[in-house]
């Protein structure tokens, strides 16, 4: 259900907003469905893969401990991304 909002709020903003009927989007209108559904899908994966290791880094390397980094790490990327995971599954 969540997903089906979703996809008419982007189809009416992307409608409303006249995204994809401009000069800038002939470059997208020539990729391939499969090319494009891959560099979806590799963004997510990277973000999910890559976003806490680089945060616990920085916050080790402004002097927390490894403790800290990894618990602050966690709570902030529950609060932007996790919050949504039960909910798809």
């Amino acid at each position: 259900m969540t997903a089906l909002v979703l996809a008419l709020v982007v189809g009416g903003l992307a409608y409303l907003t006249g995204w994809r009927h401009g000069p800038g989007s002939a470059v997208s209108e020539k990729l391939p469905l499969w090319l494009i559904t891959l560099i979806v899908f590799r963004a997510g994966i990277v973000e999910e893969l890559f976003y806490p290791g680089y945060a616990i880094e920085r916050l080790q390397m402004v002097g927390l401990g490894r403790f800290w980094s990894i618990t602050i790490s966690l709570v902030v990327f529950r609060l932007l991304i996790g919050r949504e995971v039960p909910r798809m599954f």
